[in-house]
């Protein structure tokens, strides 16, 4: 191979890894509401009202939703325990390549986690769900390792 042969092949390569790139990114869950230490918006109330719980509403962005998954919001906290969130299911508008979901917290300052959950990571969180109340809910030790797609942003609760 001469130079230029060589040149055009590295041209080409690395044309196609920004391509490769940019596809890849696109398709990234996007938390686009709250922003980084932003406070948390649309408040309503959680539970009984008694108990003075309310959650918060969370926006993002995805390209696509590939079949058989679903958006799964969570919180965590620092020693990286998380809660699902399964209370209000994630909306998600294809055409608008917009989400929207709903998290419960206490924590002032809570780390709120959105994922692409396949199949499997799915019926684990309804199983949390489920027998949540006999545990009081007691948070899981990570998200889920085949949870690939995921992004996460610091809020805070308003006051």
């Amino acid at each position: 191979m001469t130079l230029a042969e060589d040149l055009a092949l590295l041209r080409a390569t690395w044309s196609g890894f920004k391509a490769w790139r940019e596809y890849h990114r696109a398709g990234q869950i996007q938390i686009t509401s709250p922003r980084p230490l932003e406070l948390l918006e649309d408040k309503l109330p959680f539970g009984e009202p008694e108990e003075g719980r309310f959650s918060y509403a969370v926006r993002g962005k995805l390209k696509r939703l590939a079949r058989d998954c679903e958006i799964w919001l969570l919180t965590e906290d620092r020693s990286g325990c998380v809660w699902p969130q399964g209370f209000s299911p994630v909306q998600f508008d294809p055409a608008r390549r917009e989400w929207v979901g709903r998290v419960h917290t206490q924590n002032p300052r809570p780390k709120i986690v959105a994922v692409v959950a396949p199949l499997t990571s799915q019926e684990f969180f309804k199983y949390y769900q489920r027998f949540g109340p006999k545990t009081d809910y007691a948070a899981l030790n990570r998200v889920p390792v085949e949870c690939t797609n995921r992004t996460s942003v610091d809020a805070r609760l308003p006051p």
